[in-house]
């Protein structure tokens, strides 16, 4: 029963290096060997990879790897475990500067190259993230002007049909300019504004 058995243990059932094989008995393991020594940062960094190859508890694998960090400063493994949870947890900007920090620290071909494959993964979110932002927006843009479309043609037939003789809005904020789009529409003939001794900005 010591911390470096239950570690290798936990290490033996990891399955090509970065992804975690039985959860449970990886997670066990990692804790007992945390248990028997409460000073030894793998247990900590493997645990956080463990609980971030998940995707859960992502503030708890971020705690863990910080704490790796904290025991074994100079091991600049740890650190990029911390900027993978990072990354994990959509902080791209905060895991990219971890990355660079790594990679100016870096002393060896093996750090100075995981470091850089981490700042290239780093680089692929950002360039997906951006794109999807781009799209969301782009569906977000398409969904309000089909709605300002069915709004419009819903007034148009109304009035057409005799239903109604006119149409308002009224505008339950104080930014009376926010109905000016819907007047020069033409489908728009009253507004009902906020207006009173405090608030006179609709006479403008």
């Amino acid at each position: 029963q010591n911390a470096l058995a239950h570690f290798y243990h936990a290490l033996a059932m990891a399955r090509e290096g970065e992804e975690i094989g039985d959860f449970e008995a990886t997670e066990k393991h990692l804790r007992r060997a945390i248990q028997l020594n409460p000073d030894f940062a793998p247990a900590y960094s493997m645990l956080a990879l463990a609980y971030a190859a998940q995707d859960t508890r992502l503030e708890e694998a971020l705690r863990l790897a910080r704490r790796a960090v904290a025991l074994e400063p100079g091991a600049l493994q740890h650190q990029l475990r911390v900027g993978h949870v990072l990354l994990r947890m959509e902080r791209a900007d905060e895991a990219q500067r971890i990355a660079q920090r790594v990679a100016a620290a870096a002393k060896t071909e093996e750090d100075r190259a995981a470091a850089a494959g981490f700042l290239e993964q780093v680089r692929k979110f950002q360039e997906f993230s951006a794109q999807k932002e781009k799209y969301e927006r782009q569906v977000a843009a398409e969904q309000k002007s089909l709605e300002e479309r069915r709004l419009q043609r819903t007034a148009r037939e109304m009035r057409s049909s005799g239903k109604v003789r006119q149409v308002g809005i009224s505008i339950n904020d104080h930014q009376p300019t926010n109905a000016l789009k819907a007047l020069k529409t033409g489908l728009v003939q009253t507004v009902q504004v906020i207006y009173n001794i405090f608030d006179q900005a609709p006479e403008d």
